[in-house]
């Protein structure tokens, strides 16, 4: 698996910058994937979460391209809204009234160094109650 490199590693955990979530939430609305690579790191790390299920299997995609590539695919025909996801700001995706996917990230310098696409059923199923 490729990781951030370890000086990233070995920091505080910080919440992701606000303005970042932001930006990457209208690239994905807009469906910009040049604004969307313009937002993600040279060295990016994206897990994705599916539990199996769905089209995308769980897997750990290295690059921008790949990043960007699988999150502008998620974001394809869905209401795409920034929302607070374990206390951090994050991305939620719907499709007719219910949540597919949910986006988050950490950052750096105003880049997106990792991210993570959770699709999984299970997971989300907690945030699809009214």
């Amino acid at each position: 698996m490729t990781r951030p490199p370890a000086r990233w590693r070995r920091r505080e955990p910080q919440p992701p910058d606000p303005d970042t979530i932001d930006a990457l939430a209208l690239a994905l609305v807009d469906q910009d994937a040049d604004r969307t690579r313009s937002l993600l790191h040279a060295a990016v790390v994206t897990v994705i979460d599916s539990g199996g299920y769905g089209d995308a299997p769980s897997s750990v995609l290295p690059g921008p391209d790949a990043a960007a590539d699988a999150v502008l695919r998620s974001a394809v025909s869905g209401d795409v809204a920034t929302a607070s996801v374990n206390g951090s700001p994050g991305i939620v995706i719907r499709r007719q009234g219910r949540i597919t996917t949910v986006l988050c990230a950490r950052t750096h310098a105003g880049l997106i160094v990792e991210l993570w696409i959770i699709r999984n059923p299970e997971k989300l199923r907690r945030w699809d109650r009214p």
